[in-house]
């Protein structure tokens, strides 16, 4: 037996590694991260900074 809530993240993950933009956009946010080319935002103020 499979929880609701499991299956549906099963099929949530499948969905992503599908599809190959999603995929392209999560490897070079890890290329991205790898390199040190990302910010940190710790509270609300710092990302609604980031957004004007």
């Amino acid at each position: 037996m499979v929880r609701r809530e499991d299956l549906d993240a099963l099929l949530d993950t499948i969905e992503i590694l599908s599809n190959p933009e999603t995929m392209a956009m999560i490897q070079k946010s890890e290329s991205d991260i790898a390199a040190g080319r990302f910010r940190e935002i710790s509270s609300i103020d710092d990302l609604l900074g980031e957004l004007s």
